[in-house]
Protein backbone atom coordinates (compact mmCIF):
# COMPACT_ATOMS: atom_id res chain seq x y z
CA UNK A 1 0.00 0.00 0.00
CA UNK A 2 1.25 3.52 -1.00
CA UNK A 3 0.50 6.94 -1.42
CA UNK A 4 1.68 9.68 -3.24
CA UNK A 5 1.41 14.04 -2.67
CA UNK A 6 3.18 16.99 -4.21
CA UNK A 7 5.51 18.51 -3.38
CA UNK A 8 8.27 18.81 -0.61
CA UNK A 9 9.09 22.08 0.77
CA UNK A 10 11.75 24.12 -1.06
CA UNK A 11 13.75 25.20 2.17
CA UNK A 12 14.83 21.77 2.42
CA UNK A 13 18.64 21.56 2.78
CA UNK A 14 19.68 18.03 2.95
CA UNK A 15 18.04 16.79 -0.62
CA UNK A 16 18.21 18.18 -4.36
CA UNK A 17 15.34 19.98 -6.23
CA UNK A 18 12.56 19.53 -3.27
CA UNK A 19 10.67 21.22 -4.92
CA UNK A 20 10.44 19.19 -7.61
CA UNK A 21 10.07 15.49 -5.58
CA UNK A 22 6.99 14.32 -4.73
CA UNK A 23 6.48 12.37 -1.60
CA UNK A 24 6.14 8.71 -1.24
CA UNK A 25 4.69 6.87 1.77
CA UNK A 26 4.04 2.93 1.92
CA UNK A 27 3.52 0.04 4.28
CA UNK A 28 4.86 -3.04 2.84
CA UNK A 29 3.07 -6.29 4.18
CA UNK A 30 3.73 -10.28 3.36
CA UNK A 31 0.84 -12.90 2.61
CA UNK A 32 1.80 -14.31 6.14
CA UNK A 33 0.38 -10.81 7.85
CA UNK A 34 -2.20 -11.04 5.42
CA UNK A 35 -3.46 -14.26 5.65
CA UNK A 36 -3.37 -13.93 9.47
CA UNK A 37 -5.30 -10.12 9.72
CA UNK A 38 -2.37 -8.76 11.17
CA UNK A 39 -2.46 -5.60 13.11
CA UNK A 40 -0.08 -3.55 11.31
CA UNK A 41 1.82 -0.88 13.60
CA UNK A 42 1.38 2.99 13.52
CA UNK A 43 2.81 6.18 13.53
CA UNK A 44 1.57 8.18 16.26
CA UNK A 45 4.41 11.09 16.40
CA UNK A 46 3.78 13.92 14.84
CA UNK A 47 5.69 14.62 11.15
CA UNK A 48 7.55 17.90 12.07
CA UNK A 49 9.94 18.63 14.55
CA UNK A 50 11.73 21.51 15.76
CA UNK A 51 15.57 21.17 18.09
CA UNK A 52 17.65 23.62 18.96
CA UNK A 53 20.82 23.89 17.38
CA UNK A 54 24.33 22.55 19.60
CA UNK A 55 21.57 21.23 22.12
CA UNK A 56 21.49 17.98 22.90
CA UNK A 57 18.18 15.66 21.90
CA UNK A 58 16.66 13.22 23.76
CA UNK A 59 13.09 12.29 21.73
CA UNK A 60 11.12 9.44 22.10
CA UNK A 61 9.57 8.29 18.71
CA UNK A 62 7.31 5.87 18.93
CA UNK A 63 4.78 3.75 17.35
CA UNK A 64 2.11 1.92 18.48
CA UNK A 65 1.99 -1.93 18.32
CA UNK A 66 -1.56 -3.63 18.85
CA UNK A 67 -0.01 -7.44 18.43
CA UNK A 68 2.61 -7.48 20.93
CA UNK A 69 5.29 -7.94 18.02
CA UNK A 70 9.08 -7.17 17.80
CA UNK A 71 9.98 -3.54 16.46
CA UNK A 72 13.24 -2.45 14.56
CA UNK A 73 13.63 1.24 14.49
CA UNK A 74 15.95 2.74 11.35
CA UNK A 75 16.91 5.56 9.28
CA UNK A 76 15.95 5.06 5.88
CA UNK A 77 15.87 6.78 2.68
CA UNK A 78 12.85 8.66 1.59
CA UNK A 79 10.90 7.95 -1.29
CA UNK A 80 10.25 10.25 -4.14
CA UNK A 81 9.79 11.69 -7.56
CA UNK A 82 9.71 14.15 -10.22
CA UNK A 83 5.94 14.63 -10.19
CA UNK A 84 4.69 14.77 -13.46
CA UNK A 85 0.71 14.30 -12.61
CA UNK A 86 -1.26 14.42 -9.68
CA UNK A 87 -2.81 10.95 -8.66
CA UNK A 88 -0.56 8.96 -11.06
CA UNK A 89 1.95 6.42 -8.65
CA UNK A 90 4.21 3.97 -10.66
CA UNK A 91 4.58 0.50 -9.33
CA UNK A 92 7.12 -0.09 -7.33
CA UNK A 93 10.10 -0.38 -6.53
CA UNK A 94 10.15 3.63 -6.35
CA UNK A 95 12.82 5.97 -6.28
CA UNK A 96 14.57 7.39 -3.62
CA UNK A 97 15.38 11.06 -3.25
CA UNK A 98 19.18 12.18 -3.79
CA UNK A 99 20.97 13.44 -0.28
CA UNK A 100 23.24 16.31 -1.12
CA UNK A 101 26.61 14.15 0.06
CA UNK A 102 28.99 14.06 2.16
CA UNK A 103 27.32 16.72 4.35
CA UNK A 104 23.56 14.65 4.70
CA UNK A 105 23.32 10.70 3.79
CA UNK A 106 20.53 7.89 4.95
CA UNK A 107 21.99 7.58 8.27
CA UNK A 108 22.77 11.29 9.32
CA UNK A 109 20.73 13.21 7.23
CA UNK A 110 21.02 16.23 10.16
CA UNK A 111 24.43 15.98 9.09
CA UNK A 112 27.72 13.65 11.43
CA UNK A 113 26.00 13.24 14.63
CA UNK A 114 23.34 15.42 14.33
CA UNK A 115 21.03 12.48 14.24
CA UNK A 116 21.02 9.17 15.87
CA UNK A 117 18.16 6.35 16.77
CA UNK A 118 18.20 3.58 18.89
CA UNK A 119 17.04 0.05 17.01
CA UNK A 120 14.91 -1.02 19.94
CA UNK A 121 13.45 2.09 21.30
CA UNK A 122 13.08 4.75 18.43
CA UNK A 123 14.90 7.56 21.03
CA UNK A 124 16.07 10.19 19.02
CA UNK A 125 19.04 12.24 20.60
CA UNK A 126 22.07 13.52 19.02
CA UNK A 127 23.59 17.04 18.92
CA UNK A 128 22.59 19.03 15.37
CA UNK A 129 24.61 21.96 14.91
CA UNK A 130 23.76 22.92 11.40
CA UNK A 131 20.65 25.20 11.01
CA UNK A 132 17.63 24.68 8.57
CA UNK A 133 15.34 22.01 7.31
CA UNK A 134 15.78 18.47 6.94
CA UNK A 135 13.69 15.36 5.61
CA UNK A 136 14.23 12.47 7.24
CA UNK A 137 12.73 8.97 6.50
CA UNK A 138 12.01 6.35 9.45
CA UNK A 139 11.30 3.03 8.72
CA UNK A 140 9.92 -0.13 10.98
CA UNK A 141 10.46 -3.41 10.32
CA UNK A 142 7.44 -5.42 11.95
CA UNK A 143 9.10 -9.36 12.99
CA UNK A 144 7.28 -12.16 14.82
CA UNK A 145 9.19 -15.44 15.99
CA UNK A 146 12.65 -13.38 14.34
CA UNK A 147 10.21 -14.09 10.92
CA UNK A 148 9.72 -10.38 9.11
CA UNK A 149 6.28 -9.70 7.84
CA UNK A 150 5.60 -6.42 7.04
CA UNK A 151 7.67 -2.47 7.36
CA UNK A 152 6.18 1.26 7.75
CA UNK A 153 7.59 3.97 6.27
CA UNK A 154 6.93 7.98 7.35
CA UNK A 155 8.99 10.71 5.84
CA UNK A 156 9.02 13.74 8.39
CA UNK A 157 10.37 16.99 8.56
CA UNK A 158 13.23 18.42 11.28
CA UNK A 159 13.40 22.07 11.99
CA UNK A 160 17.12 22.80 13.56
CA UNK A 161 16.86 26.94 14.57
CA UNK A 162 19.41 28.74 16.54
CA UNK A 163 17.76 29.52 20.43
CA UNK A 164 18.21 31.52 22.78
CA UNK A 165 19.44 31.09 26.15
CA UNK A 166 16.74 29.91 28.58
CA UNK A 167 16.96 31.46 32.14
CA UNK A 168 17.50 29.40 34.92
CA UNK A 169 17.08 30.83 38.73
CA UNK A 170 18.10 27.82 40.65
CA UNK A 171 20.55 27.62 43.96
CA UNK A 172 21.61 24.69 46.14
CA UNK A 173 19.91 22.70 48.58
CA UNK A 174 19.43 19.41 50.06
CA UNK A 175 15.65 19.40 50.48
CA UNK A 176 12.76 21.35 49.05
CA UNK A 177 8.68 21.31 50.05
CA UNK A 178 6.38 20.44 47.86
CA UNK A 179 5.84 23.80 46.27
CA UNK A 180 9.37 22.97 45.24
CA UNK A 181 11.10 25.95 47.29
CA UNK A 182 14.41 24.84 48.65
CA UNK A 183 14.47 24.90 52.31
CA UNK A 184 17.68 25.47 54.28
CA UNK A 185 17.38 24.69 58.04
CA UNK A 186 19.57 26.60 60.91
CA UNK A 187 19.83 24.36 63.48
CA UNK A 188 22.07 26.24 66.82
CA UNK A 189 23.82 28.28 63.95
CA UNK A 190 22.58 31.94 62.83
CA UNK A 191 24.44 32.26 59.51
CA UNK A 192 23.67 31.76 56.15
CA UNK A 193 25.53 31.40 52.81
CA UNK A 194 23.50 30.49 49.75
CA UNK A 195 25.27 29.09 46.68
CA UNK A 196 23.30 30.47 43.61
CA UNK A 197 23.45 28.17 40.69
CA UNK A 198 21.56 30.13 38.05
CA UNK A 199 22.30 29.49 34.29
CA UNK A 200 23.27 30.40 32.30
CA UNK A 201 25.94 32.39 34.38
CA UNK A 202 26.97 34.50 30.68
CA UNK A 203 23.93 35.83 30.52
CA UNK A 204 22.91 36.71 34.02
CA UNK A 205 23.90 40.16 34.51
CA UNK A 206 21.85 41.49 38.22
CA UNK A 207 20.95 39.32 41.56
CA UNK A 208 18.03 40.68 43.43
CA UNK A 209 18.03 38.63 47.04
CA UNK A 210 14.52 39.06 49.67
CA UNK A 211 13.99 37.28 52.62
CA UNK A 212 10.82 38.23 54.78
CA UNK A 213 11.90 39.26 57.97
CA UNK A 214 10.44 40.83 61.12
CA UNK A 215 10.91 44.64 61.23
CA UNK A 216 13.16 44.78 57.96
CA UNK A 217 14.11 42.01 55.18
CA UNK A 218 17.31 40.85 54.44
CA UNK A 219 18.41 42.05 50.79
CA UNK A 220 21.45 41.23 48.93
CA UNK A 221 22.65 41.74 45.48
CA UNK A 222 25.71 39.39 45.64
CA UNK A 223 25.88 36.16 43.91
CA UNK A 224 25.99 33.97 46.62
CA UNK A 225 25.05 35.74 49.82
CA UNK A 226 25.31 35.82 53.57
CA UNK A 227 22.39 36.41 55.69
CA UNK A 228 22.60 36.77 59.60
CA UNK A 229 19.75 35.59 61.65
CA UNK A 230 18.73 37.14 65.33
CA UNK A 231 15.66 35.08 66.11
CA UNK A 232 14.22 31.62 65.51
CA UNK A 233 11.37 31.19 63.32
CA UNK A 234 10.55 30.02 59.45
CA UNK A 235 11.09 32.77 56.58
CA UNK A 236 10.21 32.75 53.48
CA UNK A 237 12.61 34.64 50.47
CA UNK A 238 13.25 34.29 46.69
CA UNK A 239 15.96 34.88 44.21
CA UNK A 240 15.07 36.97 40.87
CA UNK A 241 17.64 36.92 38.29
CA UNK A 242 18.00 39.97 35.48
CA UNK A 243 15.26 41.53 37.44
CA UNK A 244 14.86 44.73 35.09
CA UNK A 245 14.85 42.62 32.28
CA UNK A 246 12.00 41.24 30.49
CA UNK A 247 14.19 37.81 30.46
CA UNK A 248 14.33 37.27 34.31
CA UNK A 249 13.48 33.93 36.46
CA UNK A 250 13.13 33.35 40.24
CA UNK A 251 13.77 30.93 42.57
CA UNK A 252 11.79 30.59 45.88
CA UNK A 253 13.43 29.25 49.29
CA UNK A 254 12.58 29.17 53.23
CA UNK A 255 15.17 29.46 56.20
CA UNK A 256 14.13 27.31 59.25
CA UNK A 257 15.67 29.30 61.81
CA UNK A 258 15.90 27.04 65.39
CA UNK A 259 18.22 25.90 68.18
CA UNK A 260 17.45 23.43 70.69
CA UNK A 261 19.26 22.04 73.92
CA UNK A 262 18.25 19.12 75.90
CA UNK A 263 19.11 17.14 78.81
CA UNK A 264 17.16 15.07 80.97
CA UNK A 265 16.84 13.31 84.58
CA UNK A 266 16.93 9.58 85.93
CA UNK A 267 15.18 8.63 89.13
CA UNK A 268 15.06 5.77 90.37
CA UNK A 269 15.93 3.13 93.61
CA UNK A 270 19.51 2.59 93.41
CA UNK A 271 19.29 -0.87 95.55
CA UNK A 272 15.08 -1.70 94.73
CA UNK A 273 14.72 -2.81 91.33
CA UNK A 274 11.80 -1.18 90.31
CA UNK A 275 11.24 1.39 87.31
CA UNK A 276 13.59 4.27 85.72
CA UNK A 277 11.72 7.15 85.58
CA UNK A 278 12.96 9.47 82.69
CA UNK A 279 12.52 13.07 82.68
CA UNK A 280 13.46 15.91 79.83
CA UNK A 281 15.23 18.70 80.53
CA UNK A 282 14.72 20.70 76.98
CA UNK A 283 15.28 23.82 76.34
CA UNK A 284 13.89 25.08 72.72
CA UNK A 285 12.40 28.20 71.50
CA UNK A 286 10.24 26.06 68.80
CA UNK A 287 7.79 23.43 69.18
CA UNK A 288 9.30 19.72 69.93
CA UNK A 289 8.01 17.48 67.02
CA UNK A 290 9.47 13.94 68.89
CA UNK A 291 11.44 12.66 71.61
CA UNK A 292 13.21 9.36 70.71
CA UNK A 293 14.98 7.63 73.97
CA UNK A 294 17.35 4.63 73.53
CA UNK A 295 17.36 2.90 76.92
CA UNK A 296 20.93 1.29 75.67
CA UNK A 297 18.79 -2.30 76.43
CA UNK A 298 18.37 -2.21 72.64
CA UNK A 299 15.13 -0.68 73.59
CA UNK A 300 13.61 2.39 72.52
CA UNK A 301 10.53 4.62 73.35
CA UNK A 302 8.82 8.03 72.03
CA UNK A 303 7.17 10.68 74.36
CA UNK A 304 8.70 13.46 76.84
CA UNK A 305 8.94 11.33 80.00
CA UNK A 306 9.20 8.10 79.54
CA UNK A 307 9.30 5.26 82.32
CA UNK A 308 11.47 2.18 81.35
CA UNK A 309 11.64 -1.51 83.27
CA UNK A 310 15.23 -2.70 83.19
CA UNK A 311 15.12 -6.57 82.72
CA UNK A 312 19.13 -7.52 83.69
CA UNK A 313 21.80 -5.26 85.89
CA UNK A 314 24.56 -3.41 83.91
CA UNK A 315 25.67 -0.07 83.36
CA UNK A 316 23.90 1.17 80.50
CA UNK A 317 24.34 4.11 77.83
CA UNK A 318 20.52 5.86 77.67
CA UNK A 319 20.20 8.01 74.85
CA UNK A 320 17.77 11.17 74.02
CA UNK A 321 17.37 12.81 70.73
CA UNK A 322 14.95 15.15 70.63
CA UNK A 323 13.40 17.39 67.51
CA UNK A 324 12.17 20.16 66.79
CA UNK A 325 9.23 21.29 64.09
CA UNK A 326 12.33 22.53 62.05
CA UNK A 327 14.10 19.21 61.82
CA UNK A 328 16.21 20.80 64.51
CA UNK A 329 17.63 18.03 67.02
CA UNK A 330 20.15 17.50 70.01
CA UNK A 331 21.28 14.52 71.40
CA UNK A 332 22.74 13.79 74.54
CA UNK A 333 23.98 10.72 76.43
CA UNK A 334 23.95 10.01 80.08
CA UNK A 335 25.27 6.48 81.58
CA UNK A 336 23.01 4.88 84.26
CA UNK A 337 24.38 2.36 86.63
CA UNK A 338 21.45 -0.04 87.50
CA UNK A 339 22.76 -2.71 89.57
CA UNK A 340 20.03 -3.46 92.41
CA UNK A 341 19.37 -6.34 94.54
CA UNK A 342 16.90 -8.14 93.14
CA UNK A 343 13.13 -8.29 95.15
CA UNK A 344 13.49 -11.85 95.38
CA UNK A 345 15.82 -14.81 95.46
CA UNK A 346 14.41 -17.27 93.82
CA UNK A 347 17.20 -20.42 92.88
CA UNK A 348 16.56 -23.95 91.07
CA UNK A 349 19.15 -26.96 91.36
CA UNK A 350 19.13 -29.65 88.84
CA UNK A 351 18.52 -32.19 91.43
CA UNK A 352 16.54 -31.54 94.39
CA UNK A 353 16.16 -35.28 95.91
CA UNK A 354 18.15 -38.25 95.07
CA UNK A 355 20.20 -41.01 96.65
CA UNK A 356 23.19 -40.49 97.85
CA UNK A 357 25.77 -39.36 97.55
CA UNK A 358 24.22 -36.81 95.80
CA UNK A 359 25.60 -34.03 93.17
CA UNK A 360 23.12 -31.12 92.67
CA UNK A 361 23.95 -27.83 90.86
CA UNK A 362 21.96 -24.91 92.19
CA UNK A 363 21.37 -21.81 89.66
CA UNK A 364 20.59 -18.74 91.06
CA UNK A 365 17.49 -17.04 88.51
CA UNK A 366 17.30 -13.71 90.97
CA UNK A 367 16.54 -10.90 88.48
CA UNK A 368 18.72 -8.57 88.28
CA UNK A 369 21.49 -10.35 89.01
CA UNK A 370 24.97 -11.18 86.91
CA UNK A 371 28.58 -12.17 87.10
CA UNK A 372 29.02 -8.70 88.63
CA UNK A 373 27.27 -9.53 91.70
CA UNK A 374 28.46 -11.50 94.62
CA UNK A 375 26.48 -14.53 95.93
CA UNK A 376 27.19 -16.53 98.88
CA UNK A 377 26.47 -20.55 99.06
CA UNK A 378 25.76 -22.35 102.20
CA UNK A 379 24.38 -25.71 101.32
CA UNK A 380 23.41 -26.81 105.29
CA UNK A 381 26.32 -29.84 105.04
CA UNK A 382 29.40 -27.80 106.16
CA UNK A 383 30.22 -26.72 102.56
CA UNK A 384 30.05 -23.27 101.03
CA UNK A 385 30.46 -21.82 97.20
CA UNK A 386 30.28 -18.45 95.84
CA UNK A 387 28.68 -17.64 92.04
CA UNK A 388 26.01 -17.26 89.87
CA UNK A 389 25.73 -20.92 90.08
CA UNK A 390 27.74 -23.48 92.69
CA UNK A 391 27.55 -27.54 93.11
CA UNK A 392 27.48 -29.52 95.93
CA UNK A 393 27.88 -33.46 96.76
CA UNK A 394 25.82 -34.59 99.54
CA UNK A 395 27.18 -37.93 101.36
CA UNK A 396 24.56 -38.52 104.10
CA UNK A 397 21.40 -38.88 103.87
CA UNK A 398 18.92 -36.31 105.29
CA UNK A 399 16.93 -32.99 104.34
CA UNK A 400 19.38 -29.76 103.74
CA UNK A 401 18.54 -26.22 104.19
CA UNK A 402 20.21 -23.84 101.41
CA UNK A 403 21.68 -20.01 101.97
CA UNK A 404 21.89 -17.52 99.57
CA UNK A 405 22.56 -14.35 99.99
CA UNK A 406 23.48 -11.77 97.09
CA UNK A 407 25.66 -8.42 96.73
CA UNK A 408 25.19 -6.13 93.82
CA UNK A 409 28.63 -4.19 93.13
CA UNK A 410 26.95 -0.95 94.72
CA UNK A 411 26.24 -2.64 98.02
CA UNK A 412 23.21 -3.53 97.80
CA UNK A 413 22.42 -6.44 100.11
CA UNK A 414 19.52 -9.14 100.37
CA UNK A 415 19.29 -13.04 101.65
CA UNK A 416 17.20 -16.03 101.78
CA UNK A 417 16.68 -19.08 103.58
CA UNK A 418 15.56 -22.48 101.21
CA UNK A 419 14.41 -24.54 104.02
CA UNK A 420 14.44 -28.37 103.04
CA UNK A 421 15.58 -27.33 99.30
CA UNK A 422 17.61 -30.59 99.09
CA UNK A 423 17.07 -34.30 100.12
CA UNK A 424 19.02 -36.97 100.02
CA UNK A 425 18.25 -40.33 100.70
CA UNK A 426 20.16 -43.58 100.59
CA UNK A 427 20.94 -46.01 97.33
CA UNK A 428 18.88 -48.93 96.86
CA UNK A 429 20.78 -52.69 97.77
CA UNK A 430 20.06 -55.64 95.67
CA UNK A 431 20.17 -58.71 97.30
CA UNK A 432 18.54 -62.39 96.54
CA UNK A 433 19.06 -65.96 97.43
CA UNK A 434 17.52 -69.17 95.88
CA UNK A 435 15.94 -72.05 96.23
CA UNK A 436 16.37 -75.29 93.93
CA UNK A 437 13.27 -77.42 92.71
CA UNK A 438 12.24 -80.51 95.49
CA UNK A 439 12.13 -82.68 92.66
CA UNK A 440 14.97 -84.26 90.99
CA UNK A 441 13.26 -84.21 87.76
CA UNK A 442 13.13 -80.78 87.38
CA UNK A 443 16.48 -80.09 89.09
CA UNK A 444 17.67 -77.26 86.38
CA UNK A 445 14.49 -75.08 88.11
CA UNK A 446 14.97 -72.95 90.89
CA UNK A 447 13.02 -70.35 92.88
CA UNK A 448 14.80 -67.08 93.42
CA UNK A 449 13.58 -65.01 96.70
CA UNK A 450 14.37 -60.78 96.36
CA UNK A 451 15.49 -59.39 99.79
CA UNK A 452 16.72 -56.07 98.36
CA UNK A 453 16.46 -52.73 100.28
CA UNK A 454 14.69 -49.80 99.38
CA UNK A 455 13.91 -51.18 95.78
CA UNK A 456 11.06 -49.96 93.51
CA UNK A 457 11.81 -51.77 89.86
CA UNK A 458 13.58 -54.80 89.75
CA UNK A 459 15.21 -56.57 86.45
CA UNK A 460 16.10 -59.97 86.90
CA UNK A 461 18.17 -61.16 83.87
CA UNK A 462 18.87 -65.29 83.82
CA UNK A 463 21.22 -66.39 80.91
CA UNK A 464 21.21 -62.57 79.05
CA UNK A 465 17.23 -63.21 79.27
CA UNK A 466 15.77 -60.38 80.96
CA UNK A 467 12.77 -60.55 83.03
CA UNK A 468 11.83 -56.88 84.22
CA UNK A 469 8.98 -55.46 86.96
CA UNK A 470 9.07 -59.18 88.68
CA UNK A 471 9.83 -57.56 92.42
CA UNK A 472 9.80 -61.49 94.66
CA UNK A 473 10.26 -65.06 93.81
CA UNK A 474 10.71 -65.43 90.17
CA UNK A 475 11.20 -69.28 88.87
CA UNK A 476 13.45 -69.55 86.35
CA UNK A 477 14.46 -73.40 84.43
CA UNK A 478 17.83 -73.35 83.59
CA UNK A 479 18.42 -74.80 79.76
CA UNK A 480 21.24 -76.57 80.94
CA UNK A 481 23.83 -77.72 83.65
CA UNK A 482 26.67 -75.59 84.31
CA UNK A 483 27.87 -72.56 85.75
CA UNK A 484 24.93 -69.68 85.47
CA UNK A 485 25.58 -66.06 86.37
CA UNK A 486 22.03 -64.34 87.45
CA UNK A 487 21.78 -60.66 87.68
CA UNK A 488 19.51 -58.45 89.70
CA UNK A 489 18.84 -54.78 88.53
CA UNK A 490 16.94 -52.63 91.32
CA UNK A 491 16.00 -48.99 90.93
CA UNK A 492 14.67 -46.60 93.75
CA UNK A 493 12.24 -44.07 93.46
CA UNK A 494 15.08 -41.59 92.27
CA UNK A 495 16.39 -43.04 89.58
CA UNK A 496 19.13 -44.43 91.28
CA UNK A 497 20.87 -48.60 90.73
CA UNK A 498 22.68 -51.11 92.22
CA UNK A 499 22.88 -54.43 90.71
CA UNK A 500 23.92 -57.78 92.08
CA UNK A 501 25.64 -60.90 90.14
CA UNK A 502 25.40 -64.42 91.65
CA UNK A 503 26.58 -67.40 90.19
CA UNK A 504 24.81 -70.80 90.07
CA UNK A 505 26.87 -74.27 89.22
CA UNK A 506 23.55 -76.57 88.30
CA UNK A 507 24.80 -80.04 88.27
CA UNK A 508 22.74 -83.33 87.62
CA UNK A 509 21.95 -84.51 91.13
CA UNK A 510 23.78 -87.10 91.61
CA UNK A 511 23.68 -90.07 95.01
CA UNK A 512 25.91 -92.90 95.62
CA UNK A 513 25.13 -95.01 98.84
CA UNK A 514 26.80 -98.27 99.81
CA UNK A 515 25.82 -100.65 102.32
CA UNK A 516 27.69 -101.58 105.72
CA UNK A 517 27.14 -105.48 104.91
CA UNK A 518 25.49 -108.11 102.30
CA UNK A 519 25.30 -111.30 102.39
CA UNK A 520 26.21 -113.89 99.08
CA UNK A 521 24.19 -116.85 99.81
CA UNK A 522 23.18 -117.40 96.67
CA UNK A 523 19.36 -116.52 98.10
CA UNK A 524 19.04 -113.67 95.55
CA UNK A 525 19.02 -110.86 98.18
CA UNK A 526 21.54 -108.76 98.68
CA UNK A 527 24.49 -111.35 97.20
CA UNK A 528 26.60 -108.13 95.83
CA UNK A 529 28.09 -105.68 97.38
CA UNK A 530 26.97 -102.81 94.93
CA UNK A 531 26.85 -98.97 95.57
CA UNK A 532 23.24 -97.96 94.79
CA UNK A 533 21.12 -94.47 93.59
CA UNK A 534 21.64 -91.87 90.80
CA UNK A 535 24.59 -92.87 89.12
CA UNK A 536 24.10 -92.08 85.27
CA UNK A 537 26.49 -89.30 85.21
CA UNK A 538 29.47 -90.41 87.43
CA UNK A 539 32.61 -90.52 85.54
CA UNK A 540 35.84 -92.19 86.95
CA UNK A 541 34.66 -94.63 89.22
CA UNK A 542 37.37 -96.95 91.17
CA UNK A 543 35.74 -99.65 93.77
CA UNK A 544 38.88 -101.56 96.34
CA UNK A 545 38.30 -103.90 98.39
CA UNK A 546 40.74 -104.85 100.95
CA UNK A 547 41.63 -107.51 103.85
CA UNK A 548 41.96 -107.11 107.75
CA UNK A 549 45.84 -106.67 106.68
CA UNK A 550 45.56 -104.66 103.77
CA UNK A 551 45.62 -106.62 100.90
CA UNK A 552 43.89 -105.80 97.82
CA UNK A 553 41.72 -108.70 97.22
CA UNK A 554 39.12 -106.80 94.49
CA UNK A 555 38.83 -103.92 91.93
CA UNK A 556 36.44 -102.57 90.04
CA UNK A 557 36.27 -99.61 87.42
CA UNK A 558 32.58 -100.16 86.73
CA UNK A 559 30.31 -98.54 88.70
CA UNK A 560 27.46 -101.37 87.76
CA UNK A 561 29.73 -104.33 89.10
CA UNK A 562 29.80 -104.90 92.55
CA UNK A 563 31.97 -107.49 94.81
CA UNK A 564 30.37 -111.01 95.17
CA UNK A 565 32.44 -111.98 98.37
CA UNK A 566 33.73 -115.23 96.65
CA UNK A 567 36.24 -117.27 97.79
CA UNK A 568 36.55 -115.03 101.59
CA UNK A 569 35.48 -116.04 104.73
CA UNK A 570 32.97 -114.02 106.37
CA UNK A 571 34.24 -111.12 107.92
CA UNK A 572 34.70 -107.55 107.93
CA UNK A 573 36.53 -105.75 105.05
CA UNK A 574 37.75 -102.22 103.86
CA UNK A 575 36.28 -100.83 100.73
CA UNK A 576 37.75 -96.95 99.27
CA UNK A 577 35.47 -95.93 96.03
CA UNK A 578 36.59 -92.93 94.52
CA UNK A 579 34.89 -91.29 91.66
CA UNK A 580 34.48 -87.77 89.34
CA UNK A 581 31.06 -85.68 89.33
CA UNK A 582 30.01 -83.84 86.36
CA UNK A 583 31.64 -80.61 87.71
CA UNK A 584 34.65 -82.60 87.55
CA UNK A 585 34.71 -82.87 91.94
CA UNK A 586 36.34 -85.57 92.78
CA UNK A 587 34.52 -87.83 95.58
CA UNK A 588 36.44 -90.41 97.55
CA UNK A 589 34.40 -93.10 100.15
CA UNK A 590 35.90 -95.14 102.59
CA UNK A 591 33.93 -97.36 104.61
CA UNK A 592 33.65 -101.21 105.89
CA UNK A 593 31.34 -103.67 105.35
CA UNK A 594 30.34 -106.81 106.84
CA UNK A 595 30.24 -109.94 104.56
CA UNK A 596 28.29 -112.39 106.01
CA UNK A 597 27.45 -115.98 104.69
Amino acid sequence: MASKTCCRDEIINNIASPEDIAIIVNIEINEFAYLSNNNSPAFIETTFLSFCANESIDYAYQVDEPDGDQLIYKFCTPLGENFPQIGFLKHPPWPTVDFLLPTYATNYPLGQGGLLINPSTGQLTGTPQIIGNFSVGICVEEYRNGFHIGTIRQDIAINVVPCTPLLTADIAAENTDAQNRAIYQLCNENTLTIQNLSSPPESIIDYEWYIEYPDAPLVSDDENPTFTFDRSGQFYGHLVINPDSLCNDTAFFVVEVSSISTDFLMNYDTCEAGPVIFTSNTINNATIAQHIWNFGDDRIALGKNPVHYYETAGTFDVQLKVTDVYGCADTVKETLTWQPAPRIIVVSPDVAAGCTPLVTTIQDRSQPVDSTYHLYWEFGNGNIAAGLTATNTYHEAGNYDVYLSITSPIGCFTDTVFENLISADLPPVANFSWTPSADFDRFTEFEFIDSSERALNWNWIFDTLSQPDIRRAPIYNFPDTGYHNVILIVEDQYGCFDTLTQGIDIMTPQTYFLPNAFTPNGDGLNDEFIGIGLTDYIQDFRMDIFDRWGGLIFTSQDIRKGWTGSNVPTGMYVYKVRYRMPNSEWLNITGEVVLVR
